[in-house]
């Protein structure tokens, strides 16, 4: 399991929601250029999380992104599983795995047991957490400008 630039995206992009005024929207032009990211790609990101409830998306002159929820209530895995998908160690874990060892695979308990350990800690995981490690002040948030140290 390797997670893409499209988890790291995903995060930066709504721990910056999580940093606004309970309300707010920003654009993802604004965020896209705060930190640095490719703004088409990190439209596609908006609409897998539009999708997947995450966040709000509102089109015209008054619109822009905002948290569906609160940071306290999106976990980790929520976010990961809305731009990646399931999340497997392997690929005979989950629903319609055909292994030709099936139950006598020698490792699959072990892939089992590891891959719930990281499930748990992902669901342990919330927003309101990592939102408490956004990299830039406060006021280059406000702005969607970022400021070179």
């Amino acid at each position: 399991m390797r997670l893409t630039k499209a988890s790291d995206y995903a995060l930066v992009l709504l721990a910056h929601l999580a940093a606004l005024s309970p309300g707010e929207r920003a654009s993802v032009r604004q965020i896209a250029t705060c930190y640095g990211v490719p703004q088409r790609f990190l439209a596609v990101i908006v609409h897998r999380l539009a999708k997947t409830g995450l966040l709000h998306s509102m089109k015209g002159s008054n619109g822009g992104i905002r948290l569906a929820r609160r940071s306290s209530e999106i976990t980790l895995r929520e976010v990961i599983e809305a731009v990646e998908g399931p999340i497997r160690m392997t690929d005979c874990q989950g629903p319609g795995c055909l292994c030709e060892r099936g139950d006598h695979c020698t490792a699959r308990h072990f892939w089992d047991v590891a891959n719930e350990k990281i499930l748990n800690s992902l669901n342990a995981t919330t927003l309101e957490e990592i939102a408490g490690w956004v990299p830039w002040p406060q006021e280059e948030v406000a702005t969607g400008e970022r400021t070179e140290p």
